[in-house]
């Protein structure tokens, strides 16, 4: 029997739990959202079956008319090399053409040698790479009030982003978690489901900026989408990040670098000790593949 494609059903629930459990040593994050995507309507939701069986399974989100974005893209680790994920991949190139989508985009990290030469293969090209650092220790740095940091509006920040270091070196792709998004696609919308806008001014002027936000809820994890600045700036906005009052169980930044180039708070997060598993190298690559 082939591999059938179709749209994910409740009644898979269990079998897809199952899948993920074997990816990342457990700690994916299908668990926390898959209600949710069962359930978007501006997802499309969907999985391979071999011999009767759910085989692998992915999303692809439409972020709006012209750009849709691919995620949670698995294969049970038992059933690599059947086709799977190719089939998958074909799935949703076809599905994003069907709903007139112009530019198909991903992420993946450096590790997924199959997942990288199915998306090349199959028309993907790199528009931007990643050092991603992450730490699971609840306490790397003293947790003490930071002087000085105080919440940004929306439209300040806005106007310090696009303007920053860390747009340049990525091309003007946003990390919003593993989904990157380019500014021109909804950089506003991002920053209104931030949990929080910090800023430092010195001079009536920001010198440096981050957000983020926990963005699976229950998940325990908060997610950086951005830091930059200037580097006294930015060592006060981590020591922020790390006083917040939520407890999480880790916390992740994208560090854009291109050329050898990068931020300052890539030399900040390395000396605080902020856990890479590439030794400091890209590893983390936003795809796109363009449909019309």
């Amino acid at each position: 029997m082939g591999i059938i494609l179709r749209k994910v059903k409740a009644s898979d629930k269990e079998r897809i739990l199952e899948i993920s459990s074997r990816i990342w040593e457990g700690y994916d994050y299908i668990p926390s959202v898959f209600d949710e995507w069962l359930n978007d309507s501006q997802g499309f939701f969907a999985c391979a079956e071999l011999d009767g069986s759910v085989a692998g399974f992915g999303r692809c989100l439409k972020v709006n008319d012209e750009y849709f974005w691919l995620e949670g893209l698995r294969t049970d680790p038992k059933l690599q090399g059947h086709g799977v994920g190719k089939a998958l991949t074909d799935c949703f190139i076809e599905y994003g053409a069907k709903e007139n989508c112009k530019t198909l985009a991903l992420s993946t990290y450096i590790d997924n040698k199959a997942s990288i030469h199915i998306i090349e293969k199959s028309g993907f090209k790199v528009v931007a790479n990643f050092v991603y650092f992450e730490t699971r220790r609840r306490k790397i740095i003293e947790r003490k009030p930071v002087k000085g940091v105080e919440n940004i509006s929306i439209n300040s920040a806005m106007d310090f982003i696009v303007n920053s270091k860390f747009i340049r070196l990525s091309k003007g792709y946003f990390p919003y978690g593993w989904q990157f998004v380019n500014v021109k696609y909804g950089l506003e919308a991002i920053l209104n489901k931030a949990g929080f806008v910090y800023g430092i001014r010195k001079d009536n002027k920001i010198t440096g900026l981050v957000c983020g936000a926990e963005l699976i809820k229950g998940f325990g994890n908060l997610s950086v989408f951005f830091i930059d600045g200037e580097s006294e700036a930015v060592s006060k906005l981590v020591k922020a990040v790390f006083y917040l009052k939520s407890v999480y169980s880790g916390i992740e930044f994208m560090i854009p670098t291109f050329q050898g180039e990068t931020i300052e708070a890539f030399e900040i997060l390395k000396k605080l000790g902020i856990r890479n598993y590439n030794k400091f190298a890209p590893d983390v690559f936003a795809y796109e593949k363009t449909l019309r």
